[in-house]
């Protein structure tokens, strides 16, 4: 199936090797202060011991103890969890059920896309997280507006700190451009769609009001439904396109 034989259009170079000196930045940082916590923990063992023979509290020793202990233990967690992330794009069944019709018709495509406001963010737990809201491109159809996940090395994880997709939208534009371009000129629309890891329909007859936002180079969409999507377009060019393209729906709102 596309989702499968399509996984290597994901490859970039500067992708992965930005993949590469997080993860590796990452775990230098985590394996110095699991260095350290375990130095301390020794130390303080030592000196508690000591303490203890002098008559000092044993409940507050170990009590000590395990604070730096846990300190130790965690900073493992998240050394374990650094080395062992997987970053390669996944093809998952999704969980929506979205109508895609193969006759839709792609007017522009826009990448160098990032959502903010209600719905965006991301996570990290243990050195290791996600972002909640990873599109990374616009597809504007005849009947639709398509917030996509284009597939890219990292996108949507956050490692050691660090949000792949924010850094992706800042330096990777032309990477993603040249994934998309290749999937817009070589795959049926339907399997356009389902080739990438998610994506959110956004149909022009459910749209109740856009607000646009020059400072932010974004705009923002209120459904009829009351859901609520804001991109913010890198590229100024892309920007004053994609109003040329939005004017119309918001004279028609």
């Amino acid at each position: 199936m596309n989702k499968v034989n399509n996984v290597k259009d994901s490859d970039s170079s500067r992708a992965n090797s930005f993949i590469y000196g997080v993860k590796t930045s990452g775990l230098i940082k985590s394996s110095a202060r699991l260095i350290i916590f375990l130095i301390l923990t020794i130390i303080i063992s030592i000196a508690l011991i000591f303490f203890i023979s002098r008559g000092f509290s044993k409940t507050i020793s170990i009590a000590i103890f395990l604070v730096f202990f846990s300190l130790a233990i965690f900073e493992a967690i998240t050394l374990k969890r650094i080395a062992s992330v997987k970053t390669r794009p996944i093809y998952k069944s999704k969980d929506k059920k979205i109508m895609i019709d193969p006759r839709e018709k792609i007017i522009k495509y826009f990448t160098g896309i990032m959502r903010y406001g209600s719905g965006s963010g991301s996570y990290s737990f243990f050195g290791t997280g996600r972002n909640i809201a990873p599109e990374n491109s616009l597809i504007f159809t005849d009947k639709n507006i398509w917030a996509v996940v284009v597939p890219i090395e990292g996108s949507g994880k956050v490692i050691s700190g660090t949000d792949i997709s924010k850094w992706q939208w800042i330096a990777m534009q032309e990477d993603i451009e040249k994934i998309l371009s290749k999937k817009v000129s070589t795959m049926k629309f339907k399997d356009l769609i389902e080739n990438c890891l998610d994506y959110i329909k956004i149909p022009f007859n459910n749209i109740n009001k856009i607000t646009l936002s020059d400072i932010s180079n974004g705009f923002t969409i209120t459904t009829k439904d009351g859901d609520k999507y804001s991109y913010s377009v890198r590229n100024k060019k892309d920007y004053k396109d994609l109003k040329d393209l939005l004017n119309p729906l918001i004279m028609g709102g």
